[in-house]
């Protein structure tokens, strides 16, 4: 359905934003439900105002970035949720909802947070053991 604004297409919004902090050599974290931008002097009131209004997205992004890195060498790709249960309608990456009974693969924060993941991390693929 053109138009409708879902989690996905929100969370997708916010990657231009990502992109442009991460060319300027800021750093996002997540601490509990804040979100935690260094170094500070970089962050413009522009760019303040921007994280503001974007805080919901870009914590769903980088809350899985850090469970994909927590995951490195457990499970045989990226996966924000260790006990996550995938399958029809179901991230393979977090469980959460994909919006059709029968899709599979990750929701967009997943998505994201991987792409991001591989920039970071490169050579993840290789840390992986398949059993």
């Amino acid at each position: 359905m053109a138009g409708v604004v879902t989690a996905d297409t929100t969370a997708a919004i916010a990657v231009p934003l990502l992109h442009r902090l991460l060319a300027a050599g800021v750093e996002l974290a997540v601490a509990d439900d804040r979100l935690c931008a260094r170094p500070a002097d970089r962050i413009t009131p522009a760019l303040r105002d921007e994280l503001t209004l974007r805080k919901p997205e870009l914590l769903a992004v980088l809350s899985r970035l850090q469970g994909m890195r927590a995951t490195v060498g457990q499970v045989p790709f990226p996966c924000a949720v260790l006990a996550a249960v995938g399958g029809p309608g179901r991230c393979c990456s977090c469980g959460d909802g994909l919006g059709h009974p029968h899709a599979y693969g990750r929701c967009t924060p997943c998505s994201i947070a991987s792409e991001l993941f591989y920039r970071e991390v490169p050579d993840a693929a290789d840390r992986w053991e398949v059993a």
